[in-house]
């Protein structure tokens, strides 16, 4: 549960543009290699990730709402939350204290995946553009 809560914090400085928390800086060896890999396969500045608040925002405001989506598709392909078929492990990341509350995230989740697959179709990388801009 705690890598996916800096997974999360990871991602959530792409997709909403939030400094550079602790977590990043405190996770796991994978987490960062993945990070760094994703960032590179989309041709992003790794420098996104530094501790320089003013670098690094600079760099996310330059990069797309889309290529932010590109770059979410891959953590999530490469810790297997995203399926071959495009389908959505969506279990692995409702998960919440009680049973309720993972309820309650669950139903959430797959109102806004179903909105987004209508919207957007297969695109991975508009697909999580989506989500990231329904989720705020």
């Amino acid at each position: 549960m705690k890598a996916l809560f800096v997974i999360f914090s990871a991602l959530l400085i792409l997709v909403h543009g939030k400094a550079l928390s602790p977590d990043l800086e405190n996770s796991t060896p994978k987490v960062k290699l993945t990070m760094k890999q994703c960032l590179k396969e989309y041709n992003v500045n790794p420098a996104i990730l530094e501790p320089d608040i003013k670098k690094s925002d600079d760099l996310l405001h330059s990069l797309t709402e889309e290529k932010k989506g590109c770059i979410t598709a891959c953590m999530y392909r490469s810790f297997n939350w995203l399926r071959p078929d495009g389908s959505l492990d969506i279990d692995s990341f409702t998960e919440s204290d009680t049973p309720e509350e993972s309820k309650a995230e669950k139903e959430k989740y797959l109102k806004l995946i179903a909105e987004c697959k209508a919207e957007v179709g297969k695109n991975d990388c508009k697909f999580f553009s989506c989500l990231a801009r329904k989720d705020q």
